[in-house]
């Protein structure tokens, strides 16, 4: 459940928002161990239409995960503990839906579960391998390596994957030119063509090789895939 806050620290200062909790007993204690006493605590209406959220539009991308195992690697390796430094991530998130689950990650992490099985709650963000690797860093003391591998691992999988779409790219394009193309000449062009066949009686397979090879010789190389699999036929 979700619960708005007015809390104060002990300076007197006034801090206010949301906090997602099991219940309100919850709540309280997890602002009390970021040094908060809580004044105010109610359960969050629900919003306007216009205001929700709209959950399938707030897929996190693979970029953001790149980008916050690289960085808890490099705060964990500068002795950052780590509970601190998921704070400090999830704060600097940006998407509300990887911001969420980073502050619920180190809320579990600070009550006491290993960093490997609060992540393994979000299997689309974090795989099997990943969670594994990490299993095995704690387990073996080498948490701070396993998290910087994982970093490299990322980052080369992710820079392999948009290479491949670049490469992809000009491929496709063209296969949607010429799929273009095939659709406009057998829907729009050879019915004209019939029309016209039918008074002066020529045959459409020569009639339709003449025409693609004007279109050639003016410049449109691309339809010369078409040109030779109309003179195959």
């Amino acid at each position: 459940m979700k619960l708005n806050y007015q809390a104060r620290n002990k300076e007197g200062q006034v801090f206010s928002g949301v906090v997602e909790a099991s219940s309100k007993e919850a709540a309280v204690l997890f602002l009390q161990r970021r040094g908060l006493y809580v004044t105010v605590l109610e359960p969050v209406g629900k919003p306007p239409i216009y205001a929700r959220r709209i959950k399938f539009l707030e897929r996190t991308p693979k970029k953001d995960v790149v980008l916050f195992s690289r960085q808890l690697s490099i705060m964990f390796k500068t002795k950052v503990p780590l509970v601190e430094a998921l704070q400090v991530l999830a704060a600097q998130n940006k998407n509300p839906n990887f911001k969420e689950k980073l502050f619920n990650i180190s809320e579990q992490v600070q009550g006491g579960t290993s960093l490997s099985d609060a992540l393994k709650k979000y299997p689309e963000l974090f795989s099997s391998f990943y969670v594994s690797m990490l299993k095995s860093g704690e387990a073996s003391g080498k948490l701070s390596e396993s998290l910087e591998y994982l970093a490299n691992h990322l980052e080369r999988e992710y820079d392999l994957e948009n290479k491949i779409k670049s490469a992809m790219t000009y491929p496709a394009l063209i296969l949607v030119f010429v799929l273009g193309v095939l659709f406009l000449m057998v829907f729009y062009i050879v019915p004209s063509l019939t029309e016209v066949l039918q008074e002066t009686g020529q045959e459409l397979l020569f009639l339709v090789r003449d025409l693609m090879i004007q279109m050639i010789i003016s410049g449109n190389m691309e339809v010369h895939i078409i040109v030779q699999m109309v003179t195959y036929w």
